[in-house]
């Protein structure tokens, strides 16, 4: 973990988010229900990156609000830990599509304060500095770039 974000301060900034009854909106669709179904035990600190799945097949993109805030501090750690997902791809990729690509005023950090949203800006940045090298080889600098001014505080 990059010595700015230590997992303590991550977890400790979201402990007032407790983990909601509905992870996604169950009664959307069957791909919603599945995702809710798989999340339904599962706490924070227990959250794997088979649950997690990729950025084609998975719940992230499908969180409501509240699982959002709930889960965040997760998803940072495993994207700055150096994860991969199920498909053997760096993890921190996945992140910036699904959270560091969208701006925190959407719909689904709706919970987040602005503290928050400070923390997924230096995840961000961290992502950056301890990725700089795989991110340039993507050719991703830019989306990085767009990422980090979206959750500029």
């Amino acid at each position: 973990m990059s010595a700015h974000l230590p997992t303590k301060e991550l977890y400790d900034s979201f402990s007032e988010f407790t983990k909601p009854a509905h992870s996604t909106n169950h009664v959307h669709c069957p791909e919603c229900a599945e995702y809710d179904s798989l999340l339904e035990h599962v706490r924070r600190e227990d959250l794997s990156i088979e649950q997690i799945g990729t950025v084609c097949w998975g719940p992230v993109a499908f969180l409501v609000p509240d699982a959002m805030a709930y889960y965040l501090p997760r998803l940072m750690e495993l994207a700055l830990v150096g994860s991969s997902n199920k498909d053997g791809k760096p993890f921190f990729t996945q992140f910036l599509v699904q959270i560091g690509l969208h701006a925190p005023s959407e719909p689904q950090f709706s919970r987040l304060k602005p503290r928050h949203v400070a923390l997924v800006h230096r995840c961000i940045e961290a992502i950056g500095k301890s990725y700089g090298k795989e991110i340039e080889e993507e050719c991703w600098e830019d989306w990085l770039e767009e990422a980090i001014g979206k959750w500029r505080a």
